[in-house]
This record gives structure tokens, C-alpha cells and sequence, in this order.
């Protein structure tokens, strides 16, 4: 029994000893680990047995730094996990809730792997994009497209971008852009395709609108530019280039005041100071076109952005026909309709100039005239003819009177002149060359032979009177002259002076 007993305890010795061997071995190839441990295991006891003896306490001591080293790398692994989770994360972060789409395509345009924004782009979950043909997802026009940019992906090996439209389960398609990049996979070595696609819905929107925007720009009837404050062209429509008569590359390198007629470009920096204090503004401009002719534009202007900086934009219209009828109009009003000359309207109005010039010391001398007998050639032959007889008096009277003379026609047979700088003295010499004229033309009509003659009354236009009142006098001098016998010349009311 004591045999067996001693035999025993050999045997679990010798084991002892092997496993302290092992360990002494395994702690030789972890060095580190090792010294590490005992490091720790030192801190943690008072007494370190020798580690050469293989006694129960060199191996209670070799088992106990054993431990230490698992807790160690228990840790170091509890760190790695950590660190390992954090990076799964980031990646989720950075793959998977990316806000653009990224996919993978095999060769045959498989779909093998996608992050969650590309799922929900397609409106499917993630796992229904697997083993999928990406051209399921793709609009039927813009198959072809696809197949082309996937073609050359893989022909050429050089990145492709396409645009097309993309089929969503559970919304109208969208506009999409893929940028496309030729890889290879690591294990299989097979070809792939990495992709990325974004919505460029709204891009798309807001091009097509900048597009409708410039079409309606360019069919309009008005003039569009944009120019900065210092007179450069950044736009301009259609209707400019055909206004100025130049092509659009010749018109963007103009300038502002290279345009404008002398008398605009002195208000340009009034028109600019009224810009920048009230926004915008109204205001008329005389350009010129490229032959070197000139028209008229009214212009509406205001201030907005271009590009991040201030800018001008102007909508102008060509008023040349505007002028033209308002120039008429004003002929209408200021004129006779039977013989251009001017009328009663203008007589007035010039006559208020022609007084506020003699206050200044320019006399000047207003005939009033009534054609005697005038009734009788409407009478014989008509009011066409007596028309007639009216324009040929008109002619007459102008051919008379000297070129600063004005003659008008005041309604009826009543005409009048206007003598500028000329007092009543000379006036009166001009009223007798101008009756005796009168008297010895002779308007035959129809077979006949009026004797026509003008009663004329004369007054001094000097400061004194009103025109209502020079208009009273000038006609009651005439009157006068007509009861004297017609056919004479009769000075009207002067202040200080007697009547005639």
C-alpha cells in the first residue's frame, strides 16, 4: 500500500512538472504577456518563489500567472469587441445611412450588395435588392441609356456617369445620377461594378425651369438685361440682340455706356443713384443700334442678386411707334387738320411764351385776320372748294411772312401770325405787305375769279396784357377794320395809347 502511495505521487509530480514546463514554454513565446503578468501578480503579493525550483509553490505560482495572463487577454479582447463595435457602427453611419446610394453590380448588372439609402431610394427594403437586375429599377425609355454607360464601364475600365430615370415601388419615378467606377472582387477576382447614386429630382426640376425660364425670356417682346454697377452685360434676351442689331457674342462684350446715345449716358449716374436709394425705377433711354442709328426705350429697372453680388435687372420696350403716335396726337391737338397750320390751342400757348419774353425786352406784334367775303365763295361753289381756296391762302400767307413768322389758322376764315421781335410799328408794315399780297392774288375757281381780302387787326405783344386780352384785343381790332370797309390794317388797344 505504501508502494503504491509513493508511485502515485511520483506520477503527479512528474505531471507537475510537465505542466510547469509547458507553462515555462508557453510564457517564453508570450514574453510580453508573460512579463506582464507577473508584473501585475507582483503588485498583488508579498512573496515571489523562486521560478527555477519546481516545488508546489513554483507551480501554484506558474498556475496564478496563467490566470492573470487569460484575464489579460480577456480583457485586451473585451477591448478589441469594443473597439471592433465602434468601428460597425461608424461604418453603419457612414455606408449605410449615407445620404447618397451606394451599390454594388456584378458584371451582368446583378445587384449585390446596397446600403439602406439606396433601398430606400428604390422604395424597397434592403434585402429585396439582393440577386436583383438593377434594370428592373430603371425606367423603359432610359434602358438604353444604362446599358450603354454599363458597356463602356466595362470596356474602357475608366469611370462613366449617366442620368436616368428610376422606377420607386411606392412613389413616380426619379431622376437619378450614377457615378460608376470598374472593380474587381478580391476572392473571385471577378469584375465588379461600385456605384453611387444621388436624387437629382429637384436639380432636374430647377434646370428645366431655368430652361422654360429663358425661352419665355427669349420669346418676350420686351428687352431683358442683367448688368452689373459697372455696365458689364451678364445677360440678355433674344429680343436685345434683335433690338441693337447684334449677335448674342457681340452684345455680352459691350458695355453699358457703349449703347446709350450721349444724352442718356448723362443721367446714367442719376438713374443708378435712384436704383440704389429706391430699388428700382421708370425712366426713358436712347440707344444705339450697330448700324449707328438711334431709338427710344422705356425702362423699367431694379435692383436684385446674380451670382452672390448686386446687379441691375432691366425690362425695356422700344417706344419709337409710342413717340410717333404721341408726336401725332400732339399734332392733332396743336394743329389745323386742313392746312398743317397750327391752331387756336398753340397760338395760346406760344403766346404765353412770346409774353414772358417781352417782360425780358423782346416785342413782339400779333395780327389777328378775317378773309372778307369768304361766305360767298362757300356759298357759290361750295365748302370743298372754299377748302381749297383756305390751303391756297395758307401757302400764300407763309410764303408772305418771314421764316420765324408763325402762321395759324384760328377756325373757320380767321387765321393769325405771330411776328417774333417785331414791335407794332414794323409789325404794320408787315400786316399792309401782307393785305396787299392777299389782294392782289387772284383764286379763280370753277370759272370764276373771288376777289379775296383780309381785314386784319394788329396788336403789340409787350408784357402788358393777358392773352385772353390780346386775343379780345387782336379780334376787335379786326372787327373794326372790317366796319372801316374791310380790305385794311387796324392797330388794337395799347396801354397809354389812344385806340385807332
Amino acid at each position: 500500500m505504501a508502494i503504491k502511495v509513493l508511485i502515485k505521487r511520483r506520477r503527479k509530480k512528474s505531471a507537475n512538472m510537465r505542466q510547469s514546463e509547458r507553462l515555462e514554454e508557453r510564457g517564453h513565446d508570450h514574453h510580453p504577456l508573460r512579463v506582464a503578468a507577473e508584473e501585475k501578480l507582483t503588485q498583488s503579493s508579498s512573496t515571489t518563489p523562486a521560478r527555477k525550483e519546481k516545488t508546489p509553490e513554483t507551480l501554484i505560482h506558474e498556475l496564478q500567472v496563467h490566470q492573470v495572463e487569460l484575464e489579460m487577454q480577456n480583457e485586451k479582447l473585451r477591448r478589441v469587441e469594443g473597439e471592433l463595435e465602434a468601428l460597425r457602427k461608424k461604418y453603419f453611419d457612414l455606408y449605410d445611412l449615407a445620404p447618397v446610394g451606394y451599390f454594388t453590380l456584378s458584371e451582368k448588372g446583378m445587384i449585390l450588395e446596397a446600403n439602406l439609402t439606396a433601398a430606400r431610394l428604390f422604395g424597397v427594403t434592403k434585402g429585396a435588392l439582393a440577386m436583383q437586375p438593377l434594370a428592373r429599377f430603371i425606367l423603359p425609355e432610359d434602358q438604353n441609356v444604362y446599358y450603354r454607360h454599363r458597356e463602356k464601364l466595362f470596356e474602357t475600365g475608366a469611370p462613366h456617369v449617366c442620368e436616368l430615370r428610376i422606377l420607386r415601388a411606392d412613389a413616380d419615378p426619379f431622376w437619378a445620377r450614377i457615378e460608376a467606377a470598374a472593380a474587381q472582387d478580391t476572392e473571385s477576382g471577378d469584375a465588379l461594378c461600385r456605384a453611387i447614386m444621388s436624387d437629382i429630382t429637384n436639380h432636374k426640376q430647377k434646370a428645366e425651369n431655368i430652361k422654360i425660364l429663358a425661352e419665355v425670356s427669349d420669346i418676350s417682346p420686351v428687352s431683358i438685361i442683367v448688368h452689373d454697377f459697372e455696365g458689364n452685360f451678364l445677360y440678355a434676351n433674344q429680343k436685345t440682340f434683335d433690338l441693337h442689331g447684334y449677335s448674342k457674342d457681340e452684345f455680352l462684350t459691350l458695355k453699358l455706356h457703349e449703347i446709350d446715345t450721349p444724352a442718356s449716358a448723362r443721367l446714367i449716374e442719376a438713374r443708378m443713384q435712384r436704383l440704389v436709394e429706391a430699388g428700382e425705377a421708370l425712366f426713358e433711354v436712347e440707344h444705339y443700334r450697330q448700324d449707328g442709328t438711334s431709338f427710344p426705350l422705356e425702362v423699367f429697372a431694379k435692383v436684385t442678386e446674380w451670382g452672390g453680388k448686386k446687379v441691375i435687372l432691366s425690362a425695356a420696350s422700344d417706344i419709337t411707334e409710342r413717340r410717333r403716335y404721341q408726336k401725332n396726337l400732339e399734332n392733332v391737338a396743336t394743329h389745323d387738320h386742313l392746312t398743317g397750320l397750327l391752331n387756336r390751342c398753340a397760338l395760346e400757348e406760344m403766346l404765353n411764351r412770346t409774353i414772358a419774353r417781352s417782360k425780358r425786352g423782346v416785342v413782339s406784334s400779333l395780327l389777328y385776320m378775317d378773309i372778307d367775303n369768304f361766305k360767298e365763295v362757300n356759298d357759290t361753289v361750295g365748302h370743298s372748294v372754299g377748302d381749297e381756296v383756305l390751303i391756297a391762302l395758307a401757302g400764300m400767307m407763309k410764303t408772305a411772312m418771314r421764316m420765324e413768322d408763325i402762321v395759324f389758322r384760328l377756325g373757320g376764315d380767321e387765321f393769325a401770325v405771330l411776328l417774333d421781335g417785331m414791335d407794332s410799328e414794323e409789325a404794320l408794315t408787315a400786316a399792309e405787305r401782307l393785305r396787299a399780297a392777299t389782294e392782289g392774288c387772284r383764286f379763280e375757281l370753277e370759272g370764276r375769279i373771288f376777289p379775296l381780302t383780309l381785314s386784319i387787326g394788329l396788336i403789340e405783344v409787350n408784357g402788358d396784357l393777358t392773352v385772353r386780352e390780346l386775343l379780345f384785343e387782336s379780334d376787335a381790332a379786326m372787327y373794326r377794320a372790317k366796319g372801316q370797309g374791310k380790305n385794311r390794317v387796324v392797330i388794337g388797344f395799347e396801354k397809354g395809347k389812344p385806340k385807332s
